[in-house]
């Protein structure tokens, strides 16, 4: 339970970071520097993508489709603030070499993650 709080926080505080910095004039009486708001998504998409490893009580596969749940749901909302015309202030877009830099170490992560799940799945079948 404490696991899917976490997460589900960690997703609308990304989800209104990302509108703040695609859209910074929609929320005009709110000022955060560039820097601290950049440092904030990471954070909280790293955190969101990580905190799994550290719940001992989840199962793995819960924790192979929150990670791929979050890694997914970053790039949707990349994807869709820029199609309905919104600039990232901080620079995060697809042509980011940046963000495809911590998309693979995702990827990577949630591939490790999948195979120890499928060997110790099948060490527990012998």
């Amino acid at each position: 339970m404490k696991f899917k709080l976490l997460g589900i926080t960690a997703l609308v505080l990304l989800t209104f970071l990302m509108i703040y910095d695609f859209f910074p004039k929609f929320i005009s009486y709110i000022y955060i520097p560039k820097s601290m708001l950049l440092g904030l998504i990471l954070l909280t998409f790293l955190i969101g993508i990580f905190m799994s490893h550290f719940d001992k009580g989840d199962s793995s596969k819960v924790t192979l489709i929150w990670q791929v749940v979050s890694l997914a749901y970053l790039f949707a909302l990349i994807m869709i603030f820029t199609l309905v015309g919104g600039v990232s202030q901080v620079g995060l877009s697809l042509t980011d070499p940046f963000l495809w830099i911590v998309f693979f170490i995702s990827i990577f992560d949630i591939v490790k993650g999948y195979k120890k799940m499928k060997v110790s799945q099948l060490n527990s079948d012998i």
